[in-house]
């Protein structure tokens, strides 16, 4: 499976855009990131019950959960997760998670 910043992306764009089509979700994703993971990491955030299965997509109880505590750490679009991302150290000692962070 995917680390959880992928799983966040579906949560994000979902939360920022609203119901979104299977598609439509996936090139919202692709555009900010610049690669096709989109599929998979649709298909993983309904595994874990984030969005919903049909279509149009939609963020279910645990995906609008999810979103709130991202919007609390800042996060409320795509390019504010990249960013967050890209903040943080590889390096397991120095990765804080969210929780940790404040």
């Amino acid at each position: 499976m995917n680390e959880p910043a992928v799983f966040d992306r579906v949560v994000t764009a979902l939360d920022r855009y609203g119901p979104l089509a299977r598609d439509e979700l996936v090139d919202v994703i692709a555009d900010e990131y610049g690669f096709g993971a989109g599929d998979e990491t649709v298909a993983s955030a309904r595994t874990l019950g984030l969005v919903t299965v049909g279509s149009p997509h939609e963020l279910t109880a645990q995906g609008e959960l999810a979103a709130t505590v991202l919007r609390g750490y800042g996060i409320e679009d795509l390019d504010d997760l990249r960013l967050s991302k890209e903040d943080v150290s590889t390096a397991p000692e120095a990765t804080p998670s969210i929780a940790a962070r404040h």
